[in-house]
């Protein structure tokens, strides 16, 4: 029976051993950590008494969470209890698997971006409570299928972990999980995971007056294009790339950027009808009176605000004076202007009878005679403290102004850190006006022709020189490969093939309608069926009657390639290029000159006069020094950042490769085949009749006469030359 004490206490112990302590983080405060792929970092942000009095009569109070990686696949997890890895619940995540499900169950297309791990996240939170508590965790990529388990096996051996990448092909070929499969392929993954480094913000703000947008306001620019094309350069060696400034939208050209905030909030409020409670508070302020705290938590308690109630009830009495609805009224509220004088009749407000303020003060002090009578212990104490503490407080009234809430608590330096519903320097940098002049740019470059190399394969050429192989596959004639009977050797013709013959389960060469469904969900064709337009399971299968699909019909109409291949180019876990932060640790900068391969290029961030303006307001770049001995894969992307408000936005990357020259036969089939074979025929018979001239001309060609030297010898005549 002693036991358990002593093991309840034990576990006590060990869960508080083992536990997380959190970091405290500040509103607006930015922090830069990193965390090992199984590692936690949990931070606690708690409003303090001056933020908690400022938001509680927003609207629309909020705080808005920022994740920006610089590696790795940092994820966050939010709770208001504690931290989630020590057992407490999660009550915000973003891409959270249940949200995504329940979209796919509405019928709704999940965003493009919760496809992506590694890549920003962000929440934008009901302050609803005081306390929160955020997690950082690094996630983990879903290890449930014989493609993820192939490609966890590969990476791992890649790595040189050989014994773990045999022990998931065992699982491979056992064809069923184990329940300890799930944790031994977590950690199979943590030995080829990076380290997550990150840069993590927290901002308040009131939505009805700061929208979330406005905290970003280069990256949520309304009709920026952040594509980056190619351009058609004039020089072979060159390539030039195109890309809209932010100040430019990409459907007209002269159209610059410029948020109205005072419409923005207008239409806001247009669209989005006040709530009850809302009404009831302009309706307070309307009246023209001093508003008391009692009032206004009359209102919040009947619209459901229990908690913003409880916690400013903490800081206010019944009867303070929170805010002076209108300053033009004539009205008054003795008991506040009361308390707004010092006890030693210091001069009273402008506009307040002095009689009446007399009058209230010889009230206030035969109460404290009356209850100095009653001989409490430590009366006098107490009587003391409020003194000073009502100094206090008249002084930090006197340098505010008489239309500003009070609360019931005299600290002598409560300010509004949040005046204009979110901090100073969120609202300057919302109701700036973005301007080509400020904007600096920085172009980046990540080869990737290695790694492509090694998870694709390679190609050959006529005379059996290796390649890395080509994306996609226009040129059958030029390069050659085992993998393909039918000479198409690009990656998407490889991916293709390969998705064939992963959901042809029963090998008979058809794609079922159950084999299809199987991958391709209800649920998952309302927003990807795998094919291209105007194609369909249906008339996909119309060469098998309906019952299947063939391999030459699914390279026709399959368009799922792009997607698996572009995953396996946006792999958090090999390199970050997505975000600004990434591309500073992962990319090479290019330098002024444009040259790639330069040795010592000069780095500097460029302004728009740098780069060549075409006349719909795109600008233009020449980069040169790209190689192009290996049909090379590179990824190019480009960081605006503004040099006013510091805020840095990446484009979307830019995949090119560059083809090798490689000698290319003519083509002999289609319609150029009888030119060819004429051509050709003709070639050989010229070259046959001319060489048969020549021997029978050289036939007919008379012989000169030879003269022979002869000397006597003593034996008789001696030859000694020739000649012609």
């Amino acid at each position: 029976m002693r036991a358990r004490p002593v093991i309840a206490v034990l576990f006590l112990f060990l869960h508080h051993a083992w536990s997380i302590t959190p970091e405290v983080l500040e509103p607006e405060q930015v922090v830069t950590a990193s965390i090992p792929p199984s590692g936690v970092k949990c931070y606690f942000l708690s409003l303090n008494d001056t933020i908690a009095r400022e938001i509680v009569y927003w609207s629309q109070a909020k705080m808005f969470l920022h994740l920006e990686p610089y590696s790795g696949t940092p994820h966050m997890l939010v709770s208001v209890f504690g931290c989630p890895s020590n057992g407490f619940p999660v009550h915000y995540e973003y891409q959270s698997a249940r949200s995504r499900n329940d979209m796919l169950a509405a019928g709704q297309t999940p965003p493009a971006e919760w496809e992506w791990v590694g890549d920003i996240e962000s929440l934008d939170i009901e302050l609803s409570y005081r306390n929160f508590y955020i997690e950082i965790v690094q996630y983990h990529p879903k290890v449930d299928s014989n493609s993820t388990m192939t490609e966890l096996s590969r990476k791992l051996r890649n790595a040189g972990y050989n014994a773990q990448a045999n022990n998931v092909d065992e699982i491979i070929y056992r064809g069923y999980f184990l329940p300890s499969d799930a944790s031994l392929l977590h950690g199979y993954q943590d030995l080829i995971m990076p380290d997550a480094k990150f840069q993590f913000s927290a901002k308040i703000h009131d939505e009805s007056r700061v929208p979330k947008e406005t905290l970003n306001p280069i990256a949520n620019t309304v009709g920026w294009s952040r594509d980056i094309t190619k351009m058609p350069s004039a020089d072979p060696a060159e390539y030039q790339i195109s890309f809209w400034p932010p100040t430019r939208k990409s459907n007209t050209t002269t159209a610059r950027r410029h948020i109205d905030f005072r419409r923005m909030r207008d239409q806001r409020q247009e669209e989005e009808p006040l709530r009850e409670h809302d009404v009831a508070l302009k309706k307070l302020m309307a009246d023209g009176s001093h508003v008391r705290w009692g009032e206004v938590e009359k209102i919040l308690r009947e619209a459901g605000y229990h908690d913003i109630v409880q916690e400013a009830g903490d800081l206010l009495a019944h009867d303070d004076i929170i805010f002076r609805a209108n300053p033009s009224s004539s009205m008054t509220a003795l008991s506040s202007q009361i308390k707004l004088n010092s006890l030693d009749h210091e001069p009273s407000p402008e506009g307040v009878d002095g009689s009446i303020l007399e009058a209230e003060l010889k009230k206030t002090n035969e109460a404290l005679a009356h209850l100095r009578a009653r001989n409490i212990r430590g009366f006098e104490d107490f009587v003391r403290r409020g003194e000073e503490e009502f100094v206090e407080f008249q002084k930090s009234w006197s340098q505010r102004g008489l239309g500003e809430r009070r609360s019931r608590r005299s600290l002598p330096n409560v300010t509004e850190p949040y005046p204009g519903g979110a901090s100073p320097a969120a609202i300057e940098k919302a109701m700036h006006i973005v301007t080509d002049e400020e904007l600096e740019y920085m172009i980046y470059v990540v080869d990737l022709t290695k790694i492509i190399r090694d998870r694709w394969g390679v190609v050959r050429d006529s005379i059996f020189n290796q390649y890395t192989r080509l994306i996609d596959w226009d040129q059958p004639s030029v390069f050659f490969c085992d993998d393909s009977p039918q000479g198409k050797c690009g990656i998407y013709q490889v991916i293709t093939r390969q998705e064939f013959a992963r959901l042809d389960v029963n090998g008979d060469g058809l794609i079922s309608l159950s084999e299809y469904e199987a991958e391709y969900s209800i649920e998952r064709q309302k927003y990807d069926d795998g094919f291209k337009a105007g194609w369909n399971f249906q008339i996909a299968a119309l060469n098998h009657s309906g019952q299947g699909i063939d391999l030459s019909t699914w390279e026709e109409a399959y368009n799922g390639y792009k997607g698996i291949f572009d995953a396996s180019l946006k792999d958090p876990l090999v390199r970050t290029y997505w975000t600004s932060l990434g591309l500073n640790q992962t990319g090479r900068p290019v330098g002024v000159t444009g040259n790639i391969s330069a040795a010592n290029p000069v780095i500097e961030w460029l302004t728009y006069k740098a780069f060549d303006q075409l006349p719909d307001g795109r600008l233009t770049r020449n980069l040169k020094g790209l190689d192009d001995s290996d049909n090379n894969v590179y990824i190019l992307n480009l960081v605006v950042r503004s040099r006013v408000t510091g805020e840095q936005v990446a484009y979307k990357a830019h995949v090119l490769q560059r083809r090798s020259p490689v000698y290319m036969p003519a083509e002999t089939t289609g319609p150029k085949q009888k030119n060819v074979i004429i051509g050709a025929a003709t070639s050989i018979v010229g070259i046959t009749l001319i060489f048969l001239a020549a021997i029978f001309f050289s036939r007919l060609k008379k012989k000169r006469p030879v003269v022979k030297i002869v000397h006597e010898g003593p034996d008789g005549p001696v030859l000694i030359g020739q000649v012609k």
